[in-house]
């Protein structure tokens, strides 16, 4: 499910895709997955998914989805790679709250004819 989405997510930035035949090309590091990092915000039942982008470094990013306090969250964390903030050695996907269950990432939202895009 996992490799799924991912994969979905990079075919809807690259926009390219044959009938018959797929192809992606993406100048990018290799990255390895990790679910280091877990955040205690989310609940269950998966209806959408919300792509967004965080201003915050990697650091802060990671404490604003993970921390109770906060009370927001993301199924993802993607660092970029000139972070400085990020002190790891390869580049990975962090996992911060299981598919399984739903993050709380849209807060007060709206799309199309639905409200509260997190229920």
């Amino acid at each position: 499910m996992k490799k799924l989405i991912i994969l979905s997510l990079l075919l809807s930035v690259t926009g390219y895709a044959e009938e018959k035949r797929l192809s992606l090309s993406i100048d990018a590091p290799e990255y390895k997955q990790s679910n280091k990092h877990n955040s205690l915000n989310y609940n269950s039942r998966v209806r959408f998914l919300v792509i967004h982008y965080t201003s915050s470094n990697w650091q802060r990013s990671l404490e604003l989805l993970t921390l109770p306090e906060h009370e927001v969250s993301s199924h993802y964390l993607i660092p970029e790679s000139f972070d400085e903030t990020y002190n790891e050695q390869d580049l990975a996907v962090y996992e911060l709250v299981n598919e399984n269950d739903r993050a709380w990432h849209a807060g007060k939202s709206k799309w199309e004819d639905r409200e509260n895009i997190n229920d």
